[in-house]
């Protein structure tokens, strides 16, 4: 996943930086919405790519549309602006799994179309793809043209004080976990007493808005992070396939599969995580031990998995504990995805399989014909295993799970849905709002 993420940033890093500052800074004058009341007077949303609406590799003006603030602010009946990209998008989202096919719907992974028109004197969604906390707190972070472009120059959280908001949703910490999980490299993970400290300047920030001092129509809501991506897939999974046809998987990916990756009884290593990001790296061999003084192997051991597990938990305590002692709504989006009671340590197998594919069967799987059975089921795979790839496929439209794009990273409109009716039951139940939840 790191290589991909940033050979994505440095495509967008070589095109010129647009602007986004308006000529007109003069604030908007405030409405008060029907469903949503005085909360969704000046609603604000900070946040990284799923916030934003990124989706398959890329973003549009559609696809921003789609996400979660904007699903919340139209059942609010709230105006909410967007800096709305043009035509192709910024980069153009993929045409299909990415595992088969990088090509994109319209344009090249170098081709941004800016945006649609004037930027609007408030920006209401404020979420940059790619951004870390760090990067939500800092000016032009992270280093990419949709930065300025929705930004203009400034930091998220100094927009958010700029607008005043009444209602702020944050969701942020999912970049500081996904870099080293997608390469294999546990060390890029942001520490945990770092990241609480950032959590602790973003609530000095908040607390410069009415949202954030609270009171009558005011609030903030924090979302805690869920390490969901269908990028990683237990190595049992690879080996299945290599073994199934070891000539031909290796002739269309260049690697071959160590038998310490075999779904065994007693093969802790079958669990170990690898990412899809290990076929375009030089990485010869997906071996679910690891690579002995090669940090970027693309594989989580078991150990490794626990202690990503153990940095989520930490970033979701950090973020908890901000919103418990300032009074606002924490939303725990693991719980958004396999109900009450779900965690970051038991998600994977919690997770409905439809909606995410990431091998939930397994886990209990153990004769042969179990393994393909839940490589068929729960993994990634297409609908009719005896169709071949071809761009527009139905067998493939779901891939990675009915609620996962092409990119195995980003989220679909089902999940933005899902996670726009958990806030608003939230907000219904603490301020008597009546936003529908259907």
């Amino acid at each position: 996943m790191r290589s991909t993420r940033s050979a994505l940033l440095a495509a967008l890093v070589a095109l010129p930086l647009l602007g986004a500052c308006t000529e007109d800074e003069s604030p908007v004058e405030p409405v008060v919405p029907a469903a949503g009341g005085e909360l969704f007077q000046r609603y604000v949303s900070l946040g990284n790519s799923i916030t934003a609406g990124f989706v398959s590799g890329g973003i549009t003006g559609a696809s921003q549309a789609q996400a979660y603030p904007v699903q919340l602010a139209t059942r609010a009946g709230a105006t909410f602006t967007l800096a709305t990209l043009a035509g192709r998008g910024c980069t153009p989202p993929y045409r299909g799994p990415f595992v088969f096919d990088t090509a994109r719907v319209a344009g090249t992974s170098t081709t941004c179309d800016a945006l649609a028109g004037p930027a609007p004197r408030l920006v209401n969604n404020l979420a940059v793809p790619g951004a870390t906390l760090s990067d939500a707190l800092n000016r032009n972070r992270p280093a990419n043209p949709l930065s300025s472009l929705f930004l203009g120059g400034r930091s998220q959280v100094e927009r958010m004080v700029e607008a005043q908001p009444t209602l702020v949703t944050v969701y942020l910490g999912n970049n500081d976990v996904l870099g080293g999980a997608g390469s294999g490299d546990t060390t890029r993970l942001t520490p945990a007493s770092r990241f609480a400290a950032q959590v602790d300047s973003l609530v000095g920030w908040l607390k410069q808005t009415p949202a954030g001092q609270g009171g009558p129509g005011r609030d903030v809501v924090i979302l805690g992070i869920a390490p969901f991506p269908a990028l990683l897939q237990p190595g049992a999974y690879f080996f299945a396939q290599y073994a199934a046809d070891p000539a031909g998987f290796q002739a269309r990916t260049g690697k071959t599969v160590n038998a310490n990756c075999a779904p065994a009884p007693g093969n802790p290593f079958a669990a170990s995580l690898v990412s899809f990001a290990i076929f375009a790296s030089p990485v010869p061999q997906i071996d679910c031990d690891g690579f002995a003084g090669v940090s970027t192997d693309f594989v989580l051991t078991p150990t490794e998995t626990q202690a990503l597990i153990g940095r989520v938990v930490a970033y979701n305590t950090a973020l908890r504990a901000a919103a418990t002692a300032n009074g606002w709504v924490y939303v725990d989006v693991n719980e958004v995805i396999g109900g009450a009671g779900t965690t970051p340590a038991n998600l994977r197998q919690r997770a409905p399989a439809a909606q995410f594919r990431l091998c939930q069967g397994l886990a209990t799987a153990q004769t042969p014909t179990q393994i393909q059975q839940a490589i068929f089921t729960t993994c990634p795979a297409p609908s009719d295993p005896t169709v071949p790839y071809a761009p527009n496929s139905a067998a493939y439209a779901n891939f990675f799970g009915s609620w996962m794009t092409f990119d195995a990273v980003h989220p679909d409109v089902e999940f933005q849905t899902a996670l726009t009716r958990a806030i608003a039951l939230a907000l219904n139940a603490k301020h008597g709002t009546t936003l529908p939840t259907g």
